[in-house]
């Protein structure tokens, strides 16, 4: 977990010397909602004030091409209490459990009026946990207001049987274990 923290820290670190170098005054907002591709930058950057000023919304100009990646810079809130319904189930006592998360999700364009516009990935890393008492990762999609089966990444390792398209393999196996 120590190496994985170190390997994560120094890969922030890296992404923030980047969103540093960022001049916004660099890029000319009106050619890029025109569609001009001569005018899609390599890359976007934004401040969390930025982010909280525009509801937390920040506006891919051109897309994503393929092999693109997104890289979140940011600090997770204190953990908070949930309550489980289905914990309460099964431990009536204590249905109650802390979690400290953050979620991240990619939407396409509305294009149905009085729908919510589709949300191509829902990311949701919880970093306390949830009901499983392990970190977990979970990611969805929702279309036309109807969710997909959430894909988890509970932090053990992947049975052969799986059916996860590769999600949970690899590095993400090892996210709850303590070496």
């Amino acid at each position: 977990m120590e190496r994985m923290a170190d390997e994560a820290w120094a890969l922030g670190q890296k992404a923030w010397e980047d969103a540093n170098k960022y001049d916004e005054k660099e890029i000319d907002m009106t050619t890029i909602l025109e569609g001009k591709p001569e005018s899609c930058p390599s890359w976007v950057s934004m401040s969390g004030e930025e982010l909280a000023n525009r509801d937390f919304m920040m506006f891919l100009p051109c897309g994503l091409a393929a092999g693109s990646s997104i890289t979140v810079i940011g600090t997770p809130r204190y953990a908070h209490q949930e309550y489980v319904p289905q914990l309460a189930k099964v431990r009536a006592e204590d249905a109650l459990v802390l979690v400290s998360q953050f979620m991240v999700e990619l939407q396409g364009l509305k294009v149905v009026n009085g729908e919510d516009p589709p949300k191509i990935l829902h990311l949701n890393p919880r970093l306390r946990g949830d009901w499983s008492h392990q970190q977990v990762i979970e990611h969805n999609t929702c279309y036309r207001m109807q969710w997909g089966r959430a894909q988890r990444c509970d932090g053990l390792p992947s049975r052969s049987d799986d059916d996860m398209l590769g999600f949970c393999t690899g590095r993400c196996d090892r996210i709850g274990n303590k070496r």
